[in-house]
């Protein structure tokens, strides 16, 4: 039951803190992520219709059984237990819903593919149109190519995810996209008044929803997130004034 009261029980993706403890009207932290992997399909649906995606990717990793993958080089021949990560990612700025975390996957050895543990973040974007892209990152383990199991399903398709450092607010309870637009905007306003000047069309493009957990976990211990990725000049504003009146990095 700890999914229910707040406590997910899986990993992460490793960053570091740039700075913590950012802002006045909304507090925030700036983070930097180091590559990362991510098995991902295009569709074409609104808001209310990107369920084939997520299915496709979810049968990549094995989630309704078989997964539909091809063992990777470096596999001795067995499945491996690949653990779940956090948090669930979405596009703000985009028509995308947001996909919850659900529980992990146990692994089975007898499958013919390589069993992957529901991951996340998963992220949503939009591409213009009505074309979308859906994204499960990868566990960190699979730190290379040759090490992720190849897509059996040619719609799903693995890329690598830059590294990127941003900015990193975090609130509790329900978030729909439309507080999720809310409070982007007022977190580029923040980051602007610090002095990291992004105007608010740069803002929502780099803008992303992190959730951490399931739908039947109580609100007030839901956590979540809005990212904005920024550029080095952003960045160097922001520690220029923050460090300046001794707001640093955590070791």
């Amino acid at each position: 039951m700890g999914i229910v009261f707040g406590k997910t029980g899986v990993k992460e993706p490793a960053f570091t803190n740039v700075l913590t403890g950012c802002g006045t009207a909304m507090s925030y932290d700036v983070r930097s992520y180091g590559v990362r992997y991510a098995a991902c399909t295009d569709f074409v649906g609104t808001s209310n219709e990107n369920g084939d995606g997520f299915r496709l990717l979810a049968s990549y990793i094995g989630v309704f059984g078989d997964p539909k993958n091809e063992r990777s080089k470096t596999d001795a021949g067995t499945g491996a237990k690949i653990d779940m990560t956090a948090p669930v990612v979405t596009n703000p700025a985009s028509a995308g819903t947001k996909i919850d975390m659900t529980a992990p996957v146990v692994t089975n050895p007898a499958t013919e593919g390589t069993k992957i543990a529901m991951t996340a973040p998963v992220v949503m974007k939009a591409n213009g149109g009505s074309k979308q892209t859906m994204e499960f990152i990868l566990p960190a383990e699979f730190d290379s190519m040759k090490k992720i199991p190849k897509p059996t399903n040619p719609a799903v398709y693995l890329k690598e995810v830059p590294a990127s450092t941003g900015a990193v607010y975090r609130f509790s309870g329900w978030v729909d996209e439309k507080k999720a637009k809310k409070l982007t905007s007022d977190f580029i306003e923040q980051i602007n008044d610090d002095g990291a000047k992004i105007s608010e069309n740069e803002g929502s493009k780099k803008s992303l929803l992190w959730q951490y957990h399931p739908p039947f976990t109580v609100p007030f211990l839901r956590r979540n997130e809005i990212w904005i990725e920024l550029d080095k000049a952003q960045v160097t504003a922001l520690k220029k004034k923050y460090e300046k009146i001794g707001v640093t990095a955590s070791s």
